[in-house]
């Protein structure tokens, strides 16, 4: 092994006799001859270089091995001297040239010669070239690899890169085809991502809100541009497509393949004077790098280049959608051709997942079609009633009603029977149009009123008919103008009966006689009182005898007639005083002959059938009814900025037993209540109105569960027999502390999941009775309350007893772990989410098996 001195001797002795050690580079860097990378940098003419060149020896290279080893040749040398020459002129103008900083969203670098992107990565902030080796740096490797590959780099004698603005432009376009690209691929590839309402709307796949992205089936489908069209944007590529990559990146390349087309780079010549360093050749300008390139060198070397680009491929676009000028780069198939209202549609789905919330929370997975196909069927309701609304406020033919406000539809050109909501002092009013309410929504009438047109229209012959039209205004206008006839006539009949004696004259039976025609019309009894339900079914066969059968009404009367009162009885006195003619016997086959006895039983049986007929459809009605009224009593989930709630109510039968409520306390505190009576059907409906009630007057301004629920059982207490009680859970969340204080009345204990929690999942159990089953002091003593701190990512669950005692056909119960086990499962999505799975579980667990029991959930997430 070689001393010290004798390596210095020896690099001395190479120095001055061996042309291999007198390569410098960038002026004052001198090149190795064993590892081809520059060995002493900055050299001064004063400096001692053998002692540079020894450390590097030593120290730094990898192939040397006491001047044993074989060095490269001089022509290797030169190359790898250009290499450096090249990737040093390219550090510099990376520093300081910011076309050469171009990079897309997902920092791939754009190259500015064929502005097209690479698979280089590159971070602006962490850049720091400039310093130690330039050429050894990572991103300068890569960036000069691409540009030997570039064709737009070779094909060009002084290439230059292009300028700024259209290199931003550029970068904005990759951007927006990435964003495309990817939107396509799961629009194309997920049937969950092309749901829509009734208004073409897309209806996004995580929020499930109907967007402003407005779905053109055209735009979708696409069309193929013109062939010759397509032809002439192949020409406009920059060189020959070849294969790239299945990934799509750029082929590594190594020092030996790639081609500087003879620049001069390295200098063989060169003095050694005292030590000093050798002469170090000018460092050439761009332009003169690009001229030199030009030369016959150049020239082999661009061949040389131009078959390594025949042989890896040209550098892909990668993440490039193809677009109406851009011609397609996969060698495998051909992407198809995008219009530009396909790229603007499929944009605008991509601008509004980049401020989707829940596009963020379902960390890109998509809610199942089942559920995305019950949303839009509200939103399509939802949007329907929006249109009936606009329409009714804003279209005069869709705004026809008659005197007495009832609505006539626009296709059928009839009355309705609905009547256009009125005020509630509209009796005060005498002007109907004052007393009639603005279809503005919010109001409950106004909301009704909609909802019975719009019903109407569902089975409206006229509209659902194909290629069903608006009516004419003079046609609308005539119908209403009749109808208006008819009110006008109804109204006078109603005032002549009620104030004209004359129209009160009856005979013996109660039969009405008509003081126009002065004849008795024995199907019209008088004997009613204005206030009287039967007084209106009076007024119409007064108006149906006098516009249908009338001869002294003829046609029509403003004034009563001019009769007196005796003259009107005198003519019933003398229709009494008149013989009656004796009927005429029709001859009837005989029948068989039933005992009285008989016929009493038929009757009874009969009375008995209708009364059960009778009470059974009152029944049906009344639960019906019932129902109804509880759906829409349920409370509405809150918004609370940082929380997140979800509610599922499914009673057993018409009317549940189940309740759930949110209440707000104050401006920063929510309580949040659940229950479940004893038993089902009518009677545990009314008692859950109670009970929720109760809940609502108790828990106003009061900070404490405890107390909320001790004043609630002293109260309902007196009005439960001894068979019946209530479990109950209320808690308060304080969403200025994020402080949830509950409290439990034989409730279910509360569910807790948060992945960042040690245990992630928890049951928070306190102790508490059922409310109803003691006054007060045995319940004061068993209630607990507990508070917990709230965290981001918490994930509350509060059920009633139907979700863990549902049966299937075996009589097994689902069960708390089942519960827990979906809960853990899928409780780092939303709460609704996570409900819903919920609610899967139990269809499955169930199968064919009625629901024996009314289900209740409620889920809180923190955000």
């Amino acid at each position: 092994m070689l001393s010290e001195k004798e390596i210095l001797r020896r690099i001395i002795g190479e120095l001055a006799d061996n042309p291999l050690f007198k390569i410098i580079v960038l002026r004052n860097n001198w090149l190795c001859p064993y590892c081809g990378r520059i060995g002493a940098r900055d050299l001064a003419m004063t400096e001692e270089i053998e002692q540079k060149i020894a450390w590097h020896f030593l120290n730094e290279c990898e192939r040397w091995d006491q001047f044993e080893t074989e060095a490269y040749t001089h022509e290797q040398l030169n190359r790898r001297a250009k290499l450096i020459v090249f990737k040093n002129r390219f550090a510099r103008w990376i520093t300081e040239d910011a076309r050469f900083r171009f990079a897309d969203s997902e920092r791939r670098w754009i190259c500015p010669y064929c502005a097209r992107l690479t698979s280089v990565k590159f971070d602006p902030g962490s850049l720091d070239i400039g310093e130690g080796a330039p050429e050894d740096d990572p991103f300068v490797n890569r960036v000069c690899r691409h540009v030997l590959e570039c064709s737009s780099f070779a094909r060009s004698k002084e290439p230059e890169p292009r300028p700024e603005a259209e290199l931003a432009k550029r970068r904005t376009e990759l951007d927006r085809a990435r964003r495309i690209r990817r939107v396509l691929q799961r629009f194309e590839r997920e049937a969950e991502w092309r749901f829509s309402d009734a208004e073409k709307r897309w209806v996004c796949p995580f929020c499930a809100m109907a967007t402003g992205v407005v779905l053109d089936a055209r735009a979708i489908a696409g069309e193929e541009p013109p062939r010759g069209k397509r032809r002439r944007d192949r020409r406009r590529t920059d060189g020959p497509r070849e294969r790239p990559r299945a990934d799509g990146s750029i082929p590594p390349t190594s020092d030996a393949d790639l081609d500087f087309g003879g620049m001069t780079a390295a200098s063989d010549d060169g003095s050694r004077e005292g030590h000093a360093a050798l002469a170090a050749l000018s460092r050439p300008s761009r332009g003169a790098t690009a001229r030199r390139g030009g030369g016959a060198g150049a020239s082999g070397g661009r061949r040389k280049g131009e078959s390594a680009t025949r042989r890896r491929g040209e550098a892909r676009k990668t993440g490039d959608l193809p677009t109406a000028t851009d011609a397609p780069s996969s060698a495998n198939a051909e992407p198809r051709f995008l219009t530009p209202a396909a790229e603007r549609l499929f944009l605008g789905i991509a601008k509004h997942l980049e401020g989707c919330k829940a596009y963020a929370i379902l960390e890109g997975r998509p809610r199942p079609a089942n559920v995305l196909r019950q949303k839009v069927a509200v939103l399509n309701r939802e949007s329907k009633l929006g249109r009936v609304r606009r329409k009714l406020a804003r279209h005069p033919i869709w705004q026809g009603r008659d005197a007495d406000g009832e609505w006539f539809c626009p296709y059928c050109v009839t009355s309705t029977g609905l009547d256009w909501p009125q005020r509630v002092d509209s009796d005060e009013v005498t002007d109907i149009a004052d007393a009639e309410l603005p279809l503005s929504p919010g109001d409950e009438r106004v909301d009704r009123f909609v909802v019975s047109v719009l019903e109407h229209l569902s089975s409206c012959g006229g509209y659902n008919r194909t290629g069903s039209k608006l009516t004419g205004r003079a046609q609308l206008e005539a119908r209403i103008g009749e109808a208006n006839a008819r009110i006008e006539r109804r109204r006078r009949v109603r005032r002549w009966i009620g104030s004209e004696a004359t129209f009160g004259v009856t005979d013996e039976f109660g039969s009405w006689l008509c003081p126009f025609c002065r004849r008795l019309q024995k199907q019209i009894h008088m004997g009613t009182t204005r206030e009287s339900a039967v007084f209106d079914k009076v007024v119409e066969q007064v108006r149906g005898h006098f516009e249908d059968g009338c001869a002294g009404w003829r046609g029509g009367r403003d004034r009563p007639p001019e009769v007196s009162v005796e003259e009107l009885q005198a003519i019933v006195a003398a229709s009494a005083d008149r013989p009656k003619q004796p009927a005429k016997r029709l001859e009837q086959p005989p029948r068989p002959v039933a005992t009285e006895e008989d016929w009493l039983k038929i009757q009874r049986e009969l009375a008995e059938i209708r009364q059960e007929v009778e009470a059974q459809h009152a029944r049906e009605r009344s639960l019906e009814e019932a129902r109804s009224k509880q759906l829409r009593l349920l409370p509405r989930i809150p918004e609370i900025e940082g929380y997140e709630f979800g509610c599922v109510y499914r009673p057993c039968e018409q009317v549940g037993g189940d309740f759930y409520d949110f209440l707000q306390v104050d401006e920063r505190k929510w309580g949040i209540a659940i229950g479940d009576i004893a038993g089902h059907g009518i009677e545990a409906a009314l008692l859950m109105g109670l009970v929720k009630k109760l809940l609502q007057v108790h828990a106003r301004e009061r900070e404490s569960a405890f107390e909320t629920l001790l004043l609630t059982n002293a109260d309902l207490y007196p009005d439960l027999d001894e068979k019946t009680f209530v479990t109950g859970f209320y808690g308060l969340i304080d969403t200025e502390r994020n402080v949830l204080r509950f409290a439990r009345a034989g409730h279910n204990a509360l569910i807790l999941f948060n992945e960042g929690r040690t245990p992630k999942l928890q049951e928070l159990d306190s102790k508490g009775m059922a409310l109803g089953m003691d006054p007060g002091p045995i319940f004061q003593q068993t209630i607990e309350e507990c508070e917990i701190e709230l965290l981001p990512g918490d994930l509350l669950i509060q059920y009633t007893d139907g979700v863990n005692e549902a049966m299937n056909a075996a009589r097994e119960e689902f069960g708390l772990e089942r519960l827990l086990a979906t809960v853990e499962r899928y409780g780092m999505h939303e709460a609704e989410y996570v409900l819903y799975k919920i609610e899967r579980a139990l269809e499955e667990f169930q199968g064919e098996c009625d629901q024996e029991d009314d289900i209740t959930m409620i889920a809180a997430k923190v955000h």
